[in-house]
């Protein structure tokens, strides 16, 4: 549950501090309460276990690199098209523009 609020193990000293705050919660409690407040419920709905997580994360990173492996041999020439696309279009639009807005600019009242 403390994960999924994003707390920090390396905070956890601090969370449960109540030998010097004993105002505060136990950290069990803390988190409880945290949890029940931004989700709703008092606990989640499927507990995963860290070799749980870290597996899928594993298969997610292999899932991920297959694809860019077997994507690296015929998408590569949309990819450098549509990036010829976007230079194209800034560089027509400015020499001409900058150079047209100075002329503009220039107004014969400051010479009288």
């Amino acid at each position: 549950m403390a994960r999924e609020l994003g707390l920090s193990p390396k905070k956890f000293g601090s969370y449960a501090n109540r030998d010097k705050q004993p105002w505060k919660l136990p950290l069990v409690e803390f988190i409880e309460f945290l949890y029940e407040r931004q989700f709703g419920v008092k606990e989640p709905e499927h507990v995963q276990t860290m070799e749980e997580i870290a597996a899928a994360h594993v298969a997610k990173r292999a899932e991920r690199k297959m694809k860019k492996m077997s994507g690296e041999s015929g998408d590569d020439s949309s990819e450098s098209s549509d990036s010829d696309e976007n230079t194209d279009d800034a560089s027509d639009a400015s020499p001409e523009n900058i150079e047209t807005s100075a002329v503009d600019n220039e107004s014969p009242e400051k010479d009288a």
